[in-house]
């Protein structure tokens, strides 16, 4: 059975700090020219009022438009994120609420960091390619910017955003042609139970090949040789990015030029959007991608692991467009000062005082 993404959605932080700022506070780098290097002038900050749900739900609800599918008729919502707003309590479930959709569905919350989006679309894919459901969601949504510590050099690039993916078989703007993951116990970022903030393994792990290099790279050989494909058999490519630069050097090292690399890279706007990462590099490709095209997804997540797909555009994607588009949505923004970021994201906040049992 054919399956495929039937609409997709993004939402992303108007907020802006430029990395600048930061460096001029904390000097935790060698000097101007690495904060230069990251080719990322902004990245996102979060509102007081923004979580990972909030953008999940913003995104959801614009899939849901672009996808023109009925709400009684989705089958499934699967939330990719690491940084829920809940330690033992199914986000997924609020926002099939606040979608409007369900209740009796297939639901649940996927954690396996950056590649949490991509394993919640393989999970729904799965659904409707066995007849399960007709159309399901997968999202990738992650607020990082409020889950490193002040100081961290993680915070340069620590961002957040949501992807949402209707996904069917009918009414597809591309189909799935084929997809692998890759998987091992490697400790480059992890964050533990109670604890607040994401740990760093340093630059033992960020500086040599066995992260993201040596699984992204082993997800997208796997993947290929299932649909049968080489590296120039791909149009473009949507790759997990921290910066203006990463999806660059890792699509170099996986056999793709630049030039396939280019129309999927944004986060030096904006930043690395964790579980989101890679989901909206691939909704920016499918902008302006054409019939007959093939496209390459690959995620990564602390921990660590990859998935890949390979999807092939369809004619349908020339008709049916987003109801806001991620260039769009990376322009409109609001740039505060790193005061204002850290008191929006509440780095630093005392105790709640607590005048009853329930306020």
């Amino acid at each position: 059975m054919t399956v495929g993404i039937v609409g997709y959605g993004i939402s992303l932080p108007v907020h802006r700090v430029r990395t600048m700022d930061i460096y001029r506070a904390w000097h935790n780098l060698y000097d101007e020219s690495q904060v230069a290097a990251l080719d990322l002038p902004e990245r996102g900050v979060l509102a007081p009022d923004e979580d990972t749900v909030t953008l999940a739900a913003d995104a959801v609800r614009r899939a849901l438009e672009m996808s023109g599918v009925p709400r009684q008729e989705i089958g499934a919502l699967y939330l990719g994120t690491q940084t829920s707003p809940y330690v033992s309590k199914a986000a997924a479930a609020c926002l099939v609420d606040i979608a409007g959709v369900g209740p009796e569905l297939l639901c649940g919350d996927c954690q396996f960091s950056g590649k949490s989006g991509t394993m919640a679309l393989q999970i729904v894919m799965a659904l409707v390619q066995a007849g399960i459901i007709k159309y399901g969601i997968a999202i990738g949504a992650d607020s990082l910017s409020r889950h490193f510590d002040p100081g961290n050099p993680m915070e340069y690039r620590a961002a957040a955003g949501a992807t949402a993916f209707v996904v069917g078989n009918d009414g597809v703007v591309a189909t799935l042609d084929a997809t692998a993951s890759y998987a091992s116990d490697t400790s480059d970022y992890w964050r533990l139970d109670g604890d607040r903030y994401i740990t760093w393994g340093g630059h033992a792990m960020t500086a040599t090949d066995v992260g993201m290099p040596a699984h992204v790279g082993g997800a997208v050989k796997a993947v290929l040789a299932r649909a049968d494909l080489k590296p120039e058999d791909i149009s473009a490519v949507a790759l997990h990015q921290s910066d203006g630069s990463s999806a660059y050097s890792l699509a170099r090292g996986l056999g793709f030029s630049k030039a396939k690399a280019t129309p999927g890279v944004y986060a030096g706007k904006i930043g690395d959007c964790g579980a989101a990462s890679s989901l909206i590099s691939l909704a920016l490709l499918l902008e302006t991608a054409q019939p007959g095209q093939k496209l390459l997804l690959a995620s990564y997540g602390w921990g660590a692991g990859s998935d890949a797909f390979v999807l092939t555009v369809t004619e349908d994607n020339t008709r049916k467009k987003p109801s806001a588009r991620v260039n769009d949505l990376l322009e409109k923004k609001i740039l505060v000062d790193y005061a204002v970021a850290l008191k929006y994201e509440r780095k630093f906040h005392s105790a709640d005082i607590k005048t009853s049992t329930f306020a």
